[in-house]
């Protein structure tokens, strides 16, 4: 498989930087994306493969900034934003990936935005509406969204929601808020609902849950979802 980066940023809440960072989920997407090169297209995010999430951070270092990516990040590009002593943490993870077996049963962690799309009938012109993504509210249609894309992805969690409750711990992050800016269009607000996801899975399509860890799960992707690491159980 290709190349696959993570990297560990420990934030420090204390400089101008970091508290912009944690406040709005825009400025850590943009902030993130200065470590890599600006001249890849139109979807850069996707064109590197970046794929981020906070998490809790060690006592007195504040959250941590988890990225993935499949171009190698130039963190000296970024603000000082981490703490004195504290540079980023870095790996090479494509070969630890490429171990994944079927059947094996690994630890997982995902934070995920659930959504369904609802107004997608078609109109009086007979074209059929993209429709507007809702957010999941129930805890088992947050977990029947996990068991789905689990199998599409190439990994179980079991064979429903009832079945999935007994091997994922499900924890609602609230929602994020932040600013989206696009080109010279004036900043608009954006709100996204956070999931966290935490279990054991079991593989049935190694190729295919690599391919997703890869290219992330859900929407909001550049905004702080869709990133899945796995590790042993």
């Amino acid at each position: 498989m290709a190349e696959l980066y993570l990297s560990r940023l420990w934030i420090d809440a204390r400089r101008p930087g970091g508290r912009t960072a944690i406040a709005d989920l825009g400025e850590i997407h943009r902030l993130v994306m200065r470590a890599f090169p600006a001249d890849s297209g139109a979807e850069p995010r996707a064109s590197h493969g970046v794929l981020w999430r906070l998490d809790e951070g060690r006592l007195g270092a504040g959250p941590s900034l988890l990225v993935q990516s499949t171009t190698r990040p130039d963190w000296a590009r970024l603000p000082d934003i981490y703490p004195v002593g504290e540079p980023p943490e870095f790996r090479e993870v494509s070969t630890l990936l490429a171990r994944i077996e079927p059947g094996r049963r690994l630890r997982f962690r995902l934070v995920a935005n659930p959504t369904r799309k609802v107004d997608t009938k078609s109109g009086p012109d007979g074209a059929r509406r993209h429709g507007r993504r809702v957010p999941l509210h129930d805890d088992a249609d947050v977990l029947e969204w996990l068991v789905r894309k689990g199998v599409e992805a190439g990994f179980s969690v079991g064979a429903g929601p009832v079945e999935a409750a007994s091997s994922v711990v499900v924890r609602r992050l609230g929602d994020g808020h932040g600013t989206r800016r696009a080109g010279d269009q004036p900043r608009t607000r954006l709100t996204l609902r956070s999931v966290a996801f935490e279990g054991v899975l079991t593989v049935l399509d190694a190729d295919r849950l690599r391919a997703a860890i890869t290219a992330g799960f859900g929407s909001g992707k550049a905004y702080g979802h869709g990133l899945l690491t796995v590790g042993p159980p």
